[in-house]
């Protein structure tokens, strides 16, 4: 009885290593949500300070690893701060004179939905970023 548990784990232990052998091969998927290199989207986002400072459009909703080409155009009759936190080490405070437009490319990689367009230190506009913040599979 003993000749035979040991023929099989004989058995067991080659066709294990057999697996680990063809298993290396196979290709290795990335999880779904990252972004391959020179995958990410480039999404040019608008916003325009109306005279009365309120901005249009007031939200602005994107996918989690979107490269963002933002651009602030003033339409207000005195100088007004912007501010973007959540994203001011990419997006860092501005001031903008009327009729001035500021504009800076940034990755919006910090997902959530409230990242608020600071003007003159008061909420006018909000960008969502949607996505998890995990990896789909860990946890």
């Amino acid at each position: 009885m003993s000749r035979r548990f040991a023929g099989l784990l004989v058995g067991v232990l080659a066709a294990a290593a057999a697996l680990s052998v063809w298993g290396g091969r196979l290709p290795v998927e990335r999880p779904s949500g990252v972004a391959r290199s020179g995958a990410t989207r480039i999404l040019p986002i608008v916003l325009r300070i109306q005279p009365d400072g309120h901005v249009t459009p007031s939200s602005v909703t994107l996918p989690l690893g979107t490269r963002v080409d933002l651009t602030v155009t003033s339409a207000a009759a005195k100088a007004l701060r912007v501010e973007l936190p959540g994203y001011q080490d990419r997006v860092p405070g501005f001031t903008l004179e009327p009729g001035a437009t500021f504009r800076r490319a940034f990755l919006a990689d910090r997902p959530g939905d409230d990242f608020a367009l600071l003007v003159d230190g008061s909420p006018a506009a909000r960008l969502d970023v949607a996505g998890s913040h995990l990896i789909e599979g860990h946890r």
